[in-house]
């Protein structure tokens, strides 16, 4: 147990000490055509996950219309995750809405995204720190609570 936790404030220690934007890390590199596709249809699902990310991390409290926005954009990122599998650009995203669904206790969906980002995108440093938030709401639910981690979020209606 002593272990276990030493292991939790050592990643949560490297998290911290990893810039702002750790994706910024790696260097800029000519985009391709499909990142670029990729940045056009991901620019509007930034732009309503952002807020949405703010005001829960503020704890505030969320409309009926932000509940179906926040859905809205789920839909949206599950769709990109579809159409571009392995691009990069998604990561930050998808960590941002495992963030925002697990403000808004929606574990199920959280662990999805941060899963989904470990599970492709191992080296990226948002991996560490979707390793973090799964150990946290590990501790905090329980080892059960997950069972069988899917590859990819769960359709619209997850919990």
């Amino acid at each position: 147990m002593f272990a276990q936790n030493l292991l939790v404030i050592f990643l949560i220690l490297l998290v911290m000490l990893t810039a702002i934007d750790p994706a910024l890390a790696g260097g800029k590199k000519k985009k391709s055509k499909a990142d670029i596709e990729v940045e056009k249809a991901l620019d509007p699902v930034i732009q309503e996950l952002m807020p949405l990310s703010q005001k829960s991390t503020a704890r505030a409290l969320f409309s009926p219309e932000e509940d179906a926005q926040t859905q809205d954009v789920k839909m949206k990122l599950m769709d990109l995750i579809k159409d571009y599998p392995t691009s990069e650009l998604l990561v930050r995203p998808i960590y941002e809405a495992g963030r925002l669904f697990k403000a808004r206790e929606m574990y199920d969906d959280a662990f999805d995204f941060y899963n989904y980002i470990q599970t492709n995108f191992p080296t990226s440093p948002y991996a560490l720190q979707s390793k973090v938030e799964i150990q946290r709401m590990k501790q905090q639910l329980g080892d059960q609570y997950f069972i069988e981690p899917p590859a990819q979020p769960a359709a619209a209606g997850g919990k």
